[in-house]
């Protein structure tokens, strides 16, 4: 899949290979080093006119050619909702004016890797792709919006069937998704039911050539929506970055960012400090001393100043001191999450901005009360407008009874008055014709010799 139609080998994205087979799943794989984070698949059926050795080319084509396409044709459908981009710039809101619900669709940009799943061979993961819909914190995962998977081969020698199971809890009492490889094949991808009643679904590709042989099953993964997007990386220093247990305004600024130092201190030795503001005053996970390879390498941050962020990890490359990195969240919703944003969550925001003392979001925060109040005059003039089309509906329907009483009448109703001189006259002729009748009948041809 290449990014341009000139199809050169800069412009080239993922690959994929199809073995032993003219049509299937094909799993696709970015190119390193610009889109090494992409993962994806493809149905792919071959024409059986197409030559051995013979290439096809197609367009890839979206239903929207931009975001602004579809942000355009939402607010422009008659549907009570409207769109706009995020505050984080990588997600679209979609506000609905009746309920103040709205629902963030956010790029899924968590692999594997990301999760703590390196108990593979080489520190290789062995689920990737996992695609969750319906998450929803402290419902179908925790209150930080981790689940917790596990991975069981249950024939027991490696050869399947092999099982996912999806958790909301780290004791893994509460199961919430599961889904299963049969064997003998030992990689694929797997189908994630709802248990329970969760509400949690998707699907999870399964590679258990990577499990470490007879290691035994994985249960201490843990699938965190802690992936984040790297900006202002001049030197390419960090991807595959993971930090759970991300909380805006706690172990983060407002908006859920964090900034990253890499500072080079010599010999291959690398200080990696992750903080909580822009002014690097708030401390929240480090690692000194690292040793990074040329090739580079997986660090695991350390806990600092009690803020939560433990096993933050992150894939660290060389390069020269770099003290400007921003890690934004790059999807914390997996797949979408409806939150409501109505006066009570204003006040809780506005409890939250008091507490980190920050009188920008304060001033922000102002702007939900109008919103709310638009809202509400919104709903009253809505509830206004239906109740006009009812009254209307309800003087039709009366005119409409009236008009079909009218041709009922005209259909089987009885003019008494027309009817009796009808009847009258019918009655003249009939005994009119009963007393020619008499008369006529005893004739016979005696009575006229």
């Amino acid at each position: 899949i290449f990014r341009d139609a000139a199809m050169g080998a800069g412009d080239l994205i993922a690959t994929g290979t199809l073995n032993g087979n003219t049509q299937g799943l094909v799993d696709l794989q970015g190119v390193a080093p610009d889109y090494a984070d992409i993962k994806g698949s493809v149905y792919v059926e071959m024409d059986p006119a197409v030559p051995v050795g013979g290439t096809l080319t197609m367009d890839l084509e979206a239903t929207f050619a931009t975001v602004g396409d579809l942000i355009n044709e939402i607010n422009s459908s008659n549907t009570y909702t409207s769109a706009r981009v995020a505050e984080n710039g990588q997600s679209i809101d979609i506000i609905s004016h009746l309920g103040g619900a709205y629902l963030t669709i956010a790029e899924d940009v968590l692999t594997a890797q990301r999760f703590g799943d390196n108990s593979g061979v080489g520190g290789q993961p062995q689920l990737s792709q996992m695609d969750l819909h319906g998450l929803v914190k402290g419902v179908n995962a925790d209150n930080y919006g981790n689940v917790y998977a596990a991975i069981e081969d249950t024939g027991g020698v490696g050869a399947g069937p092999f099982e996912v199971r999806l958790y909301s809890d780290r004791q893994h009492q509460n199961l919430v998704a599961s889904g299963s490889l049969p064997g003998p094949a030992t990689a694929g991808l797997i189908t994630l039911n709802e248990q329970n009643d969760s509400g949690l679904m998707g699907s999870v590709y399964l590679n258990y050539n990577n499990a470490v042989p007879g290691a035994g099953d994985d249960s201490d993964i843990v699938v965190s929506p802690g992936g984040a997007r790297v900006y202002n990386d001049e030197y390419n220093h960090v991807s595959q970055v993971d930090i759970p247990n991300i909380i805006p305004g706690v172990n983060a600024d407002l908006q859920g960012n964090q900034y990253l130092e890499v500072v080079d201190a010599g010999g291959g030795n690398y200080n990696i400090s992750l903080y909580a503001d822009k002014s690097k005053t708030r401390l929240v996970a480090q690692q000194l001393g690292v040793a990074v390879p040329a090739a580079g390498t997986y660090v695991t941050l350390t806990e600092q100043n009690l803020s939560g962020i433990t096993n933050a990890r992150l894939y660290v490359n060389q390069g020269p001191t770099d003290t400007d990195i921003v890690l934004k969240p790059g999807s914390l919703r997996l797949g979408g999450q409806v939150r409501e944003q109505n006066i009570f969550s204003t006040f809780n925001d506005v409890i939250d901005a008091m507490h980190a003392n920050d009188s920008e979001e304060l001033g922000n925060l102002i702007g939900n009360y109008t919103d709310a109040l638009n809202r509400l005059l919104f709903g009253r003039s809505e509830i206004g407008s239906r109740q006009n089309r009812l009254e209307m509906l309800s003087n039709r329907h009366a005119d409409e009874e009236i008009n079909f009483g009218q041709i009922r009448s005209e259909r089987i109703d009885l003019d008494y008055s027309k009817a009796i001189v009808e009847f009258q006259a019918q009655q003249n002729v009939f005994e009119a014709s009963l007393r020619t009748s008499a008369q006529l009948i005893p004739l016979s041809l005696v009575d006229f010799i």
